[in-house]
């Protein structure tokens, strides 16, 4: 296999990973069907590993982009938003992972392809996908390398590919999907492909030809092939007159070079202006769409990504835009009224017509590039990237590269924190005398001048030598490899991505990598069996650490960042799972506590289990608790003026847990399923719904449940295209004019509003009765002051407010279940409830999170504690908005050691309340394993004094006379961590589909 394209300067070349990654695939390749078994992923949203190249449709609404990460995703170019992620059968090693993708004209078809379908066809195949649904449609088979580039022709007749190796191109008729056209007459991978709008099909390859063909029901017809005027020719873009042909190059000398050539005899015309390209090289190019200029980028800047554009149809003086920071383009695609969509490495954005950029999908992951070496090879002193805790328990990194935005992650206390820690070791590189270890020489790394044995063309990246200098690991190309001291390998283990740094400990007993993929992951280093991974999303909140087998531990909003995709069969689209579909079964923290500590996931689960009272013998196989899923069978997109929409939907589920019920949610808030929910004539678990709408646009969530658990929600966008006057539903809080009359969303006076009515069930308790639960100073008065905040809202947000206040003697737990119950009767779908919730809460083995009211007896949880499980019931069965305020935390571990367990953790609480099958709002005092603090000189806990202060006017900000969730969160956030010194973060979660409300007026 020859060198097909490189990843430009600045990192690898695809040649050196393309030759590990066949031999891997052909050790694992097996005939028939693609592996059954749950392979557990990340799911952040957004690609996790680097985009390979973008498509858009003709209309330039909808743009699709592939990844390494083994997804393809489609998207709303206007706003960013996810559309669907397209997932094609996967399997071990590369299997799975896309290289190329395109998009039919008119937006209904996406084909995606790279190292796909070879490990059960012993042949690569091309995945045709519906773009709407994510229905995998057909597969390309028996094809003899994998692709490196797809392309549609401008009518959509036509689909051509690009094949490494030597295997040429080959062109499907879209209309009968027969046997391909085809030219195998390459010396080497075909890396670029344009099509004209008069049906003629240009190819670049790194045998430095450029091709030109004319394709017609009769054949492919070759009509020209010269060799390019410049080196390495990838990118290539016909003018929309077909008239001219421009070429990027990635020349590895580095020297920027852009032609124009004339698109008949591919003769140069000329050479646009690559004067200050500096320091990269510029691949890829694009034309507007109306021909008058030019767009070029790659990897050039050594800081920032810039896209060069040339006016006067690229003859023009250059307009340099920066697109990003320490980024690589790896494609451009022009969009309708001008500019370009640009893919980069792991996001992508658009540059407008007036040259301002546009970010869209933003990378989810921490960089954890942190160089050890400068650029004569020499270690940087001083260096502090991947340092590691005596146990290798805390781990601290970078969240940009180079180290820079350092944090550091506790395992144990379950805590992120921002900047450096002092007592952590950075990597030993110096112990032993290994040369070339850091990645950027084309040499193998060697030990005392002998080479070490590496696969062919495999380097390192980073080094650690153990503390007695017996050994030493190195992270290389999608592998952690450990050595004895005379260079002998001793295991290797396979990694999710490329390896930027590794680490041991100083207690020696683990390895820890730190991953292109953004995790960081420690192995046992007896044999390299892995331990636990860990992911910190790069909105330097959300995280989530698991084991191999899928326990897991998670902060709020983090556990969905994982989960399971599920196979089913090769000619089908696979299935996800987010873990939280398995919260129950899989939500661990007593696990994950015990790993470093036994070095053996399944001897910390039978810990786990002994300590907490739990039967499970073995980890349940994911395979055999599916949830159902939901296929949309009607469009999951509706434009609509009406006040109802009919929605149909499919529930697949296994054999042995059939559908038990549906639920239906608009923007969040439950829907009453007799309103219309029906069964379709013969069409087995397939329903059709009625749902009301409100004048505006909206998100509609259909779930089915079975005995294993509640399905995803199936997604329809509502577009609101009635009378904007009316595009405020009666359910959702609007506030008064100057003069008092009732206004829209948009200023406008004399629309008929319906304001809600204000139910709110507030619960504190400081003075507990039990001498073995300690009393708090000030819960009662938060829960007091918090209804007198609620209640000056009469009259402005609210039509009524309503009040249940249970303080300290009147906080029983009968009087709690009670005024649950009178919630749950009052609140209607025009009405807002709300739940302020503070003292001691505890967890316990068999009921989970559990509120202390005041009669609370630590020996008769069972009987005397409100389980969380009942806050939840309640809040997520309300027809209206739900809101909880929970302050619970004030001591951590309440009972000290009178109670078998860990610390308290109230984030699983959090993320199971704000699960989209939940709708519920929540403001929690702080995260994981955090204590709520309070002082008297506040005069309420910290949390509370903020939540009130926020409500009362401090959150709104910009003075608009609201205050919405988000904004009470911001300001929540900010005030707790400004009086507390920053020792309490608390957090804010809402299910998605759930747009910002307001939940009080300040004037």
């Amino acid at each position: 296999m020859k060198t097909p394209m490189v990843r430009l300067r600045g990192r690898i070349a695809l040649a050196s990973w393309f030759g590990v990654a066949a031999v891997l695939l052909h050790t694992v390749a097996s005939a028939g069907e693609p592996p059954a078994d749950p392979i557990l992923r990340i799911e952040a949203g957004m690609h996790t590993a680097e985009i390979r190249g973008a498509d858009v449709d003709s209309s330039g609404r909808y743009a699709v982009t592939a990844s390494e990460d083994k997804s393809a995703r489609i998207w709303d170019i206007g706003t960013g938003r996810l559309l669907q992620v397209l997932r094609p059968p996967q399997g071990a090693a590369n299997e799975g992972q896309l290289q190329a993708q395109a998009m039919s004209p008119d937006g209904t078809l996406v084909v995606v392809a790279g190292f796909t379908g070879y490990e059960w066809d012993h042949a690569y195949s091309i995945d045709v996908f519906e773009r709407a649904s994510g229905r995998l449609l057909r597969r390309l088979r028996g094809l003899p390398n994998y692709i490196q580039c797809l392309a549609f022709s401008p009518d959509g007749r036509w689909l051509a590919a690009g094949l490494a190796g030597n295997g040429g191109i080959r062109v499907w008729d879209t209309n009968r999907w027969a046997e391909p056209l085809q030219d195998g007459e390459y010396g080497d991978p075909t890396v670029g492909i344009s099509w004209s709008a008069d049906g003629r099909l240009a190819t670049s390859s790194y045998d430095g030809q450029l091709r030109l063909y004319r394709v017609a029901g009769q054949g492919l017809t070759k009509l020209a092939s010269v060799a390019a005027p410049g080196k390495k020719p990838i990118g290539l873009a016909f003018s929309p007159d077909g008239l001219s042909l421009a070429v990027g190059y990635a020349d590895e000398s580095g020297r920027a070079r852009i032609d124009v050539l004339d698109a008949n005899s591919l003769g140069l015309r000329f050479s646009p202006d690559t004067e200050r390209v500096t320091n990269g090289v510029l691949p890829f190019v694009a034309w507007s769409l109306d021909g008058r200029s030019l767009y070029a980028a790659g990897t050039w800047g050594l800081h920032d990504v810039i896209v060069r554009r040339w006016p006067d149809s690229g003859r023009g003086k250059a307009v340099d835009v920066q697109a990003a920071t320490r980024r690589q383009v790896n494609g451009l695609r022009p969009l309708p009224g001008g500019g370009v969509l640009v893919a980069a490495a792991n996001f992508w954005g658009v540059i407008d017509a007036h040259d301002v950029w546009h970010p869209r999908g933003l990378p989810p992951t921490a960089e954890l590039k942190n160089k050890q070496t400068n650029e004569w090879g020499e270690v940087i002193q001083g260096f502090q990237g991947y340092a590691l805790s005596q146990d290798g328990s805390r781990v601290q990194f970078g969240f940009e590269r180079e180290g820079e935005a350092p944090y550091h992650f506790d395992v144990r206390r379950r805590t992120l924190t921002q900047g450096t820690a002092p007592d952590l070791f950075p990597p030993n590189v110096s112990s032993l005398n290994l040369e070339r270890w850091d990645g950027d020489y084309k040499d193998p790394t060697s030990l005392d001048g002998k080479l070490l044995p590496l696969d062919t063309d495999e380097r390192s990246f980073g080094l650690a030598i153990s503390p007695d200098a017996q050994r030493f690991a190195l992270g290389t190309f999608w592998k952690v490899r450990l050595f004895d001291r005379m260079g002998q390998p001793l295991w290797q283990s396979i990694a999710p991505d490329l390896e930027y740094g590794v680490n041991i400990p100083p207690n020696g007993k683990t390895v820890v990598a730190f991953c292109a993929d953004g995790t960081i992951r420690w192995y046992r280093i007896t044999d390299g069996r892995e331990l636990l991974a860990f992911f910190p999303h790069a909105d330097r909140k959300r995280w989530v650490l698991w084991t191999p087998s899928g326990y897991y531990d998670a902060s709020p909003g983090g556990e969905d960042l994982i989960g399971w995709h599920l196979n089913r069969g090769a000619d089908q689209a696979a299935d996800f799972f987010p873990a939280a579909r398995f919260r129950a079964k899989f939500h661990r923290p007593d696990v994950i506590d015990r790993v470093l500590d036994t070095l053996n996931e399944d001897e910390a689960l039978r810990a786990a289990n002994a300590e907490s009272g739990r039967r499970e013998e073995i980890t349940p196989s994911v395979a055999r608790i599916l949830p159902p899923v939901i296929d949309l069978m009607s469009p999951a997109d509706v434009r609509t003026a009406e006040n109802t929409t009919t929605i149909r939907a499919r529930a697949r589920t296994t054999a042995d847990a059939p559908v038990t019920a549906w639920r239906v949610r608009v923007n969040g808030q439950a829907v009453p399923l007799e309103r219309g929910l029906t069964r379709m004539q013969s069409a087995g678990e397939e329903r059709e719904v009625v749902v009301p709408l409100p004048a505006q646009d909206a998100e509609v969530q259909v779930f089915a449940e079975n005995g294993h658990g509640i399905s995803s929600p199936a997604t329809v966008r509502v577009t609101w295209t009635g009378r904007s006057d009316l595009a405020v539903p009666t359910r959702l809080p609007t506030a008064p004019d100057a003069a008092g009359s009732p206004t829209n969303a948009a200023g406008t006076a004399g629309a008929f509003v319906i304001r809600p009515t204000l139910y709110v069930l507030s619960i504190g308790v400081s003075q507990y009765i039990h001498a073995d639960i300690p009393k708090l100073g000030l819960a009662a008065k938060d829960a007091d002051d918090f209804v007198a905040t609620m209640q000056r809202q009469k009259g402005k947000l609210y039509r009524d407010v309503q009040v249940r206040l249970l303080t300290d003697a009147k906080a029983t737990r009968d009087e709690v279940v009670d005024g649950l119950d009178w919630l749950q009767k009052q609140v209607t779908q025009h009405d807002v409830g709300m739940v302020f919730l503070s003292g001691h809460g505890l967890n316990d083995a068999s009921l989970g999170y559990v509120y202390l009211p005041v009669n609370a007896d630590p020996a008769k949880l069972k009987r005397t504690g409100v389980p969380m499980s009942d806050f939840r019931s309640t809040l997520a069965n309300l027809t209206g908005k739900a809101v909880f305020f929970l302050d619970t935390c004030h001591a951590g571990n309440v009972l000290g050691s009178m109670r078998k367990g860990e610390l308290d953790d109230i984030s699983a609480v959090i993320n199971e309340l704000a699960s989209a099958e939940n709708g519920v709002v929540v403001f929690s005092s702080s995260t994981g394993r955090q204590s709520s603090l309070e002082d008297s000189s506040w005069g309420n806990g910290a949390f509370s004094k903020a939540v009130i202060e926020g409500l009362n006017g401090g959150a709104d900000f910009q003075k608009s006379g609201r205050i919405t969730y988000k904004m009470l969160d911001l300001y929540v956030s900010d005030r707790v961590k400004q009086l507390t010194h920053g020792m309490q973060s608390p957090v804010t979660q809402a299910p998605g589909g759930v747009p910002d409300f307001p939940l009080a007026l300040t004037r």
